[in-house]
């Protein structure tokens, strides 16, 4: 990987223009981008399809947040379920609404 890349994250993740606050247990206040978008999957072996609703939060994966942690977003809290880490300093948090 060029590691001028690694190192200028900002070329690509831009929180200053596109990210938004949120609140981690044991972390505190983190800058992110939240999307709560639809995704595609498969239901069965028959070919059927579905739209689900997944929400995500990309940051910076310096935070060490790890799956379970509660996050708060746009008022709402949710659960990381699944946090993938792309290596290169950003993950992903797959989240579910806390009930």
């Amino acid at each position: 990987m060029n590691s001028s890349f690694a190192r200028d994250l900002s070329a690509v993740f831009s929180t200053a223009d596109f990210g938004e606050c949120a609140i981690v247990e044991n972390v505190g206040n983190i800058t992110g981008i939240f999307d709560n978008g639809e995704f595609l999957t498969d239901d069965d072996d028959y070919g059927h399809q579905s739209v689900r609703r997944r929400a995500t939060f990309t940051t910076r994966a310096s935070y060490g947040i790890e799956e379970g942690a509660t996050i708060t977003v746009r008022g709402v809290q949710y659960v990381v379920k699944y946090p993938v880490d792309d290596g290169a300093g950003v993950v992903e948090l797959q989240l579910e609404r806390a009930e």
